[in-house]
């Protein structure tokens, strides 16, 4: 058989468990040669043997590729050419996969089959903006009793920092500025702030 000494006799075993037959091969590492191309060999079907020593190896069928020699080599006959692999062992072809990872945020990690105990230390200074949102007050509500409220809220807000009254504070601001969202578009950053703090 082209150029390779048959050698083994192999039991063909669907996968349903149906033996179909012997098959004269030639067995080389993870290929199974054989020029018996009538049976319908198909990828999990399994091809068994037994080695000098008696124990019964079990070859899985992972590609079974059919080829057939140009016209100029009229002598070979067709053949198959399956590659195998032991019983009991995982594919060599593993399917490669991708993992990606958005982070978000000053505090942002990955675990990988691991506990996070970090600690999270973070110094954030919200003066910045708070000034941003007293100049939108100022520049933006024409109302005096408005812009009066707004500004004494803001100024007990930034007076709240780092004591537990903050959230309340911050409550209350935004309660007044609910009506003002549209010329206060800082309302929306100090709100990512706050949700830093907290979460």
């Amino acid at each position: 058989m082209f150029g390779m000494q048959v050698k083994d006799k192999l039991a063909f075993i669907k996968k349903d468990g149906q033996t179909l037959g012997i098959v004269d091969a030639h067995v080389s590492s993870n290929v199974v040669y054989t020029d018996n191309v009538a049976l319908p060999y198909a990828v999990g079907d399994v091809f068994e043997r037994s080695l000098p020593s008696g124990v019964t190896e079990r070859l899985v069928i992972e590609d079974p590729e059919y080829c057939k020699p140009p016209v100029a080599h009229s002598n070979i006959k067709p053949y198959f050419q399956i590659k195998v692999r032991k019983e009991g062992v995982s594919s060599r072809t593993s399917t490669p996969h991708t993992v990606n990872y958005n982070l978000q945020g000053t505090n942002s990690r990955v675990n990988v089959n691991s506990v996070d105990q970090s600690i999270n230390v973070a110094n954030v200074d919200c003066r910045e903006l708070i000034r941003e949102f007293r100049q939108a007050v100022q520049d933006n509500i024409d109302s005096e009793v408005e812009r009066t409220k707004l500004l004494d809220k803001t100024e007990e807000f930034e007076n709240a920092q780092s004591t537990s009254t903050l959230m309340k504070k911050y409550s209350e601001l935004m309660e007044l500025a609910a009506d003002h969202v549209a010329v206060l578009p800082c309302v929306v950053k100090l709100g990512k702030w706050i949700a830093g703090i907290f979460q």
